[in-house]
């Protein structure tokens, strides 16, 4: 059961990245959150952009690799450049020199396609790109912008089997490292265990067995999967990893420490709680210089 805390601290649907915000700084989670005030610092956000594109290049060609009867490299070339143009108008404000970097990933964008694409069309696979999903208090489907959403959260891709078992890949554009986003993974067996689930037995006839998580890290033309849990092993152990870990994150929300540590240096409020740690140190010119006795 969510206790007290978490409820209050569900005033607005929670999601994995406001965990996050959580676990790293509970202050920043009750300025950012709670208390919604204005950020004071600019922080630069030029890779957090060039994520957010190439996920949006990824979503757009396995989109439109659904309706092609048989998929090779040559069919996702010719559908790669317009999922790039149309990234590009998904993402607001996309500059020249953050366009270049996402142009970077043009060849392991299209071997990663290729290789989820045919996993899809070879294994018979009903596709979920960028699923909206989201539950309640009580674990129970709700729609994504319901008042009633406790936790929710958009999943890049899910592929799910004649047989059952449901594929959830998420894509990574940063520094290849799994255990970093074990959390993540988990709180989406959550919401596919108890949202999709339904979903795709109405859609499909297909009732859910087991689920198996993955982080594609793109630059890398890496999968890397997590073990595999069955609908049982999500409904018991993992729902209650799931309880402890929001109420765990409610409670230090409540308490609103300051966490401090090299995040500060990305930390938009940092200015409200007077952290200096993780700050550049200005660099020294000439006119720093002590003069000479």
């Amino acid at each position: 059961m969510f206790s007290e805390n978490s409820l209050e601290l569900a005033k607005h649907p929670l999601s994995y990245s406001k965990l996050k915000v959580a676990k790293k700084c509970p202050f920043h989670f009750q300025k950012r959150y709670n208390e919604r005030v204005k950020p004071t610092n600019q922080v630069e956000a030029s890779s957090a952009v060039v994520g957010t594109t190439v996920h949006a290049v990824m979503e757009n060609i396995i989109g439109s690799l659904q309706h092609e009867s048989s998929i090779n490299m040559d069919v996702v070339t010719q559908h790669l450049s317009g999922a790039f143009v149309k990234a590009a108008e998904q993402v607001p404000k996309l500059t020249s020199e953050e366009a270049s970097r996402v142009m970077d990933h043009e060849d392991p964008i299209r071997q990663m396609a290729l290789r989820i694409a045919k996993y899809g069309a070879d294994n018979g696979c009903s596709v979920y790109i960028e699923e909206a999903l989201a539950v309640d208090k009580e674990l129970n489907p709700v729609p994504y912008n319901s008042s009633d959403a406790f936790f929710r959260g958009k999943i890049d891709l899910v592929m799910v089997m004649p047989s059952g078992l449901a594929a959830v890949i998420d894509y990574k554009t940063g520094y290849r490292n799994i255990k970093a986003h074990e959390e993540q993974m988990r709180t989406y067996e959550i919401l596919v265990g108890y949202a999709l689930a339904p979903k795709v037995k109405q859609n499909t006839g297909v009732e859910l067995k087991a689920v198996r998580t993955a982080l594609s890290f793109v630059a890398d033309g890496a999968i890397d999967w997590f073990s595999m849990s069955t609908m049982k092993d999500i409904k018991t152990s993992r729902t209650n990893w799931f309880y402890n870990f929001v109420n765990g994150l409610s409670d230090k929300v409540k308490d609103g420490k300051v966490n401090r540590g090299s995040h500060c240096n990305q930390c938009r409020y940092r200015s409200y709680c007077g952290s200096k740690v993780g700050t550049r140190k200005k660099k020294k010119g000439p006119q720093d210089a002590k003069p000479k006795m």
